[in-house]
C-alpha cells in the first residue's frame, strides 16, 4: 500500500474521518447517516415476461429500483406501460413491487416519446444514445451539433422533473 511519511491511504483517509466526527461532535452536530448503496436493474432482462413478472422477479433478487426499457431488442415494457398503465398504475405496480422507478432507457422512441409519462410518474432519468461516431476532422463540429440538438430536450426534461443522461457507448459520437 502507498505510503506517504509513514502513513498508508487507508490509515490516513480513517484519522482523518475520525477528526471529522470529533469536530462534528464538539460543533454539536450529528454526523450524517451513513450512505446506503441502492441497487437497480433493467426490464430489458427479462423483455420476454410481462413488465409486472419483471419488476416482481427483479424486487426478489433484492434490487431497490428498475430501468423500464422501450422498444430496443423488441422490449415491450416501455410501450406497455405508456399504453396500458399509465404514470398512475406505474406507480402502483412499483409499490406493489416495493421498488423505485429509476430511469427510462429511450433508445428506440426518444425521450420526448415518454416525457410526460416519465413526468407524471415523478420523473427521473432519461437514458439515451448518442449518434452515430465521427472522423476525428469532423468530431467537434459533430459534438457542436449534438449538444445543441439537446438543447429543446434539456428544457423538456425540466418541465417533467427529468435529467437526461447520455451513455458513451462504444463506436458511438461520445465514446
Amino acid at each position: 500500500m502507498e505510503q506517504l511519511h509513514g502513513v498508508t491511504r487507508r490509515g490516513f483517509l480513517s484519522g482523518t474521518l475520525g477528526a471529522t466526527l470529533a469536530a462534528a461532535s464538539l460543533a454539536g452536530e450529528k454526523p450524517e447517516k451513513k450512505w446506503e448503496m441502492k441497487l437497480s436493474t433493467s426490464s430489458i432482462h427479462y423483455l420476454h415476461l410481462p413488465i409486472e413478472q419483471a419488476c416482481q422477479r427483479i424486487a426478489k433478487l433484492g434490487y431497490q429500483g428498475v430501468d423500464i426499457w422501450s422498444g430496443f431488442a423488441g422490449c415491450p415494457h416501455l410501450d406497455d406501460v405508456a399504453k396500458r398503465l399509465g404514470p398512475d398504475g406505474l406507480k402502483k405496480m412499483l409499490a406493489d413491487c416495493g421498488l423505485e422507478l429509476f430511469s427510462f432507457s429511450v433508445y428506440r422512441g426518444g425521450y420526448r416519446r415518454y416525457a410526460k409519462l416519465l413526468g407524471k410518474a415523478g420523473g427521473g432519468v432519461a437514458v439515451r444514445g448518442s449518434t452515430r461516431a465521427a472522423k476525428p476532422a469532423e468530431l467537434v463540429p459533430r459534438m457542436k451539433k449534438f449538444i445543441d440538438g439537446l438543447k429543446p430536450l434539456v428544457e423538456l426534461a425540466e418541465e417533467q422533473k427529468s435529467y437526461l443522461a447520455i451513455e458513451n457507448h462504444g463506436g458511438a459520437l461520445l465514446n
